[in-house]
């Protein structure tokens, strides 16, 4: 058995990240059970001609990080097109402008954005 810490550790991340990722763990200091799966980051699905220290750059992780999440995958290599590999963003150090203006939007999709009231999100598209 197993606190969040410790997964941490082997994963290069804190306990606090693993905790935000997992939303069925309700409390951070639980024990968790043998055999129980928990999210250790986001897979991604590598675009045309990426290289893991652009990703790495644009995700604002560290590059030791990403190769203890994607062992075999080696910090200086080129990333196949479509080839998934499982990354740990960090808000605060990560690129600010990340979508390349030379790559199509795919999806309109939905959006949100901020507003002062008590309801912060608001739907545009």
């Amino acid at each position: 058995d197993q606190q969040l810490q410790e997964v941490a550790g082997m994963f290069g991340t804190t306990w606090m990240q693993l905790w935000s990722l997992n939303a069925a763990l309700t409390h951070p200091d639980f024990i968790m059970y043998s055999g129980q799966e928990v999210m250790v980051g986001h897979m991604y699905r590598a675009g045309p001609r990426e290289v893991v220290g652009g990703v790495v750059k644009r995700m604002g992780m560290p590059l030791l990080q990403f190769e203890m999440l994607n062992q075999g995958v080696r910090g200086d290599s080129a990333l196949a097109e479509g080839q998934e590999v499982c990354l740990q963003p960090n808000s605060c150090t990560g690129m600010r402008e990340t979508i390349p203006a030379s790559l199509p939007l795919l999806s309109t999709g939905f959006y949100a954005r901020a507003s002062g009231d008590s309801n912060p999100l608001q739907p545009f598209r």
